[in-house]
């Protein structure tokens, strides 16, 4: 297996190099240094301590071990499956630089981030410290059973204490999904989830003459069904983008009929080829309208709170030829949006209430693991004063009867 292994290597060392000279010297003082190392290990073998060797050699894949927990936690939150303690913990981009050898060593065999998180700190801690000392600790050298008690009984009430102030001083999650106010207009996520959203919100009407905002009091809201369309970042916050469609209000009161003059007008100065023949300037076309009001919502995920809200409105006339059904000319989408300070201020309310969500989660995440090591330290006292009771208690003998007299 080594000898094939030691192929391939050197198969794709000399197809990454430029020079052959380069790759076959290279390749020779590998060979060199592996005969080298392999005689030491033979002529010393003999002199190693063993237990010493490894045991140095299993508290370095306790580190490894410990290194592949760090990149499952940081795995799994890229994947969306862990968003809880996520706040940075430690900045180690001084020593873990990408491309660098200390980031090879330290990112690609023991999983130390550049910037790990709190979750990844304490995972790291909590699989380390326990299995480091297991594997770690020189043998003949037992530790007391009252010792031991005393230690598991320290460690069970200050895991629970402390899993229970998490638990207890944990921010609370605040208002569930609550309205964001745009002035007159307002918007509300009532339901979210597999890519799409319950949206209560304001309809305005770009187009439309009206569309001035209402003097006695706020708009009335309307319930869509939106779908995620996107994603966009604001200020270090992930949003995403959310749409639906509406009728808009513009149409009211436009004319059901217009003459073929005032068609022509609407579709740039001239009619469509054989729409007129024959037919007075005067005489009259059916007209028909469609008008479609787009709303697109940016919502914070994890809060559920609306930090912007745009009405974009599209009105398309048809007229009734009797060569068919035309559109009269382009119509170009008319947008309103919300005032930028207020959605200023509202990404600034949901990027806070995400970090004191973030911080829930940390707290809660902490607290069960500090209950579940408790629960631990409980199983080893208990295992601990099982063991004390089965031991043989000394009888009466003569000895001991010799002593006593």
């Amino acid at each position: 297996r080594e000898g094939f292994e030691t192929a391939v290597f050197l198969l794709a060392a000399f197809n990454e190099s430029d020079s052959p000279t380069t790759a076959g010297v290279g390749a020779l003082l590998g060979i060199l240094v592996a005969v080298g190392l392999g005689y030491a290990i033979y002529r010393g073998g003999v002199k190693l301590n063993l237990s010493k060797f490894f045991r140095a050699t299993g508290v370095v894949l306790v580190l490894v071990a410990a290194g592949l927990v760090v990149s499952a936690l940081h795995t799994a939150h890229e994947a969306g499956w862990l968003n809880a303690g996520q706040q940075k913990a430690l900045d180690l981009s001084a020593v873990v630089r990408p491309g660098s050898v200390q980031s090879s060593l330290l990112t690609g065999i023991l999983g130390i981030q550049e910037r790990p998180t709190v979750i990844e700190v304490v995972g790291w801690l909590v699989y380390l410290i326990p299995l480091g000392l297991y594997v770690g600790w020189p043998p003949g050298r037992s530790v007391s059973r009252a010792v031991q008690a005393r230690v598991a009984a320290a460690a069970l009430a200050v895991c629970l204490v402390a899993g229970v102030l998490c638990l207890t001083l944990a921010p609370n999650r605040g208002a569930g999904q609550p309205a964001t106010t745009f002035g007159t207009d307002s918007a509300q996520v009532l339901a979210m989830g597999s890519g799409r959203a319950e949206i209560a919100s304001t309809v305005q009407s770009p187009a439309a003459s009206k569309a001035a905002a209402p003097s006695d009091g706020d708009r009335p809201r309307s319930t869509f069904t939106a779908t995620r369309t996107g994603v966009e970042t604001r200020s270090g916050t992930s949003l995403e983008l959310y749409t639906a469609t509406a009728t808009g209000s513009a149409i009211a009161g436009l004319p059901a009929r217009v003459t073929l003059l005032q068609a022509a007008a609407l579709n740039g100065g001239r009619l469509p080829l054989g729409a007129g023949n024959g037919a007075s300037p005067d005489s009259t076309v059916a007209m028909s309208y469609r008008d479609v009001v787009t709303l697109t919502w940016w919502i914070e995920p994890e809060t559920h709170q609306v930090v912007d809200l745009r009405w974009s409105e599209l009105v398309t006339r048809t007229a009734a030829f009797a060569i068919g059904d035309t559109v009269l000319g382009t119509t170009t989408p008319v947008v309103s949006s919300v005032d930028p300070a207020q959605a200023r201020d509202a990404l600034a309310k949901a990027a806070a209430a995400e970090a004191r969500l973030d911080d829930r989660h940390t707290a809660l995440t902490i607290g069960v693991l500090l209950l579940l090591a408790a629960a631990g330290a409980a199983g080893w006292l208990i295992a601990v004063r099982r063991r004390a009771r089965q031991l043989p208690q000394p009888t009466a003998g003569p000895a001991r009867q010799l002593v006593q007299r």
